[in-house]
């Protein structure tokens, strides 16, 4: 008995460490596998078939092969009805469609393997490969290429559909999945090969939920404006543009966690909204824009029913000043977290000291300009929102103060006060630091155009531009500038999106770098209109 458990225990040894010895890992030593894996045309099915009938798809590879994300990597176009099913053993992957599946009639088809087949060991990738095959007597030769942009932003759209459809119902990309499909690379652009003589209407689309239909408020899409026609040219370059069908905004929830500051949840936020105290119209109203949220700061805090009416981009809906727990009158007054303890400016600018609270009034004999030396006169000083500003014309250039305003200082709309000291240092800057700009602005049409000027991502100002003026922007930092203009068909003041139902393409949006502003300098540029949007000089 002994011996028989003595050689069963043997038995199991040896099959463990031939097992271990089987395991497929990565050889030590040696410089590195860098190589992509290598199809063996001899060993897999045939590319380029004609009259094909729906069977397995195999391709054998020269190393063992694994494959990366093959839902969204690998697509087939035209879409089948059921899903492809793949498989990855040893050195061979398998492509198998349903049983349910009924291949087109005359169709070539395309398979689309993207960055999904790998190697094993390093993970090299045999990139996009496609297999195709018709099921028809010849494989169709016509293509189509181009780029999609986002049409707000103007970057390469990556990653998204481009589908044409043989159906030219103009709704059509709601309805069916698209005849013909490709997905742009990261510099936005898409090539479709093997196309059939025939018309088409060609969309692009964002697929969220990746089932080629444009169904969700949150997916972007685009269109090309007329019919495709594609009968003996081999190559048709369209390029398109992608946009968010602006949804008209909705109020999707408020709450008031403190009385007098209500939190207002909308989506998407409005381009203008305002409120109204139906029942006491005397109370102060504020609101702000803070992060995805709209702050509304309100003094009405005895009433638990007092109503708000709200106009948001010509809707209006009501709003209750409910209950709440605590106040926003007892909330601390101090300031905002986006002010830095130094303050940099020309010596003739106004100092703005934002607040965490919107302001009532002020004592001025609390509040002090100095250096190490003297005290200067504040000659205007106001309150506007949530900030105080101060200013002083005694000031010198490239030199260092201090900004202090005392406990009691300052009272926001609850009549609460500061209760610890602010205290800032304001360094004003050599007047060689800044310089000056004109924009004279050259349209000689009747479309208005609106404009916003940059620096960075930072808005310096905006205006409409409905015939020739210029505007001049004074003692402001040096730098390069942009300048961002929109053809604002409909005169609503905005940039407005496209619309697939009413064939309506957004609004151009176009970005222009400026000269640089160089310290000292005083800057007078042209922008002409039509040279911007259409490549020639205005009258």
């Amino acid at each position: 008995m002994t011996r028989s458990k003595n050689i069963f225990i043997a038995i199991i040894l040896t099959i463990l460490i031939m097992a271990s010895c089987a395991q497929f890992s990565n050889p030590q030593g040696g410089p590195r596998d860098e190589d992509p894996p290598i199809l063996i045309e001899a060993l897999s099915e045939q590319n380029y078939q004609t009259s094909f009938v729906k069977k397995p798809i195999d391709l054998e590879f020269n190393e063992w092969i694994q494959l990366s994300n093959p839902v969204k990597e690998i697509v087939i176009s035209p879409p089948t009805n059921y899903p492809l099913k793949f498989t990855a053993r040893g050195k061979r992957v398998r492509v198998e469609f349903a049983e349910e599946e009924i291949l087109k009639d005359s169709v070539s088809y395309q398979i689309n393997f993207g960055d999904a087949i790998r190697d094993f060991t390093e993970s090299n990738i045999y990139k996009n490969f496609v297999f195709i095959f018709s099921t028809g007597d010849e494989i169709d030769s016509l293509s189509v290429a181009g780029t999609v942009t986002d049409a707000e932003t103007g970057k390469p759209a990556k990653d998204v559909l481009v589908c044409l459809y043989d159906n030219l119902n103009d709704s059509i990309i709601t309805q069916v999945q698209p005849f013909y499909f490709t997905k742009t690379d990261n510099s936005g652009r898409y090539k479709l090969n093997n196309i059939k003589n025939d018309s088409f209407q060609v969309f692009t689309l964002k697929d969220e939920n990746v089932n080629y239909f444009y169904d969700l408020m949150s997916e972007k899409v685009g269109f090309y404006d007329d019919i495709l026609i594609l009968n003996d040219s081999s190559l048709i370059n369209i390029d398109l543009e992608l946009f968010d069908e602006k949804d008209e905004p909705r109020l999707v929830e408020y709450k008031q966690e403190k009385k007098g500051l209500i939190k207002l949840f909308f989506s998407p936020n409005p381009d203008s909204l305002a409120f109204y105290n139906i029942d006491d119209s005397t109370q102060y109203l504020y609101h702000e824009l803070v992060g995805d949220s709209v702050y509304l700061w309100h003094t009405d805090l005895r009433s638990d029913s007092s109503r708000f009416l709200v106009w948001f981009d010509k809707q209006t809906d009501t709003i209750i000043n409910r209950k709440a727990r605590e106040s926003a009158a007892g909330m601390t007054l101090k300031t905002d977290r986006s002010m830095k303890n130094i303050i940099t400016a020309h010596r003739d600018d106004s100092i703005a000291i934002k607040m965490n609270k919107p302001l009532k009034s002020f004592d001025i004999s609390k509040i002090e300009l100095s250096d190490t030396s003297t005290v200067y006169n504040l000659d205007r000083i106001f309150t506007n929102e949530k900030s105080i500003f101060i200013q002083s014309d005694s000031l010198a250039h490239n030199s260092n103060y201090s900004i202090k305003i005392d406990s009691g200082g300052i009272v926001d709309i609850y009549n609460q006060v500061n209760k610890d000291s602010i205290v800032f240092t304001l360094k004003t800057n050599e007047p060689e630091s800044f310089g000056n700009m004109t924009l004279n602005f050259i349209n000689a049409s009747d479309t208005i155009y609106t404009w916003e000027l940059l620096k960075g991502n930072a808005l310096i100002s905006k205006g409409a531009c409905a015939s020739s003026y210029s505007r001049a922007f004074n003692r402001i930092s040096s730098g390069t500038y942009k300048l961002r203009l929109v053809e604002d068909l409909n005169g609503d003041g905005k940039w407005t999106s496209g619309n697939v139902v009413l064939r309506r393409k957004p609004e151009r949006i176009k970005e222009i770098s400026l000269e640089e502003l160089k310290p000292a300098w005083d800057l007078d540029l042209d922008v002409v209109i039509k040279e911007i949007f259409y490549g020639t000089a205005g009258e």
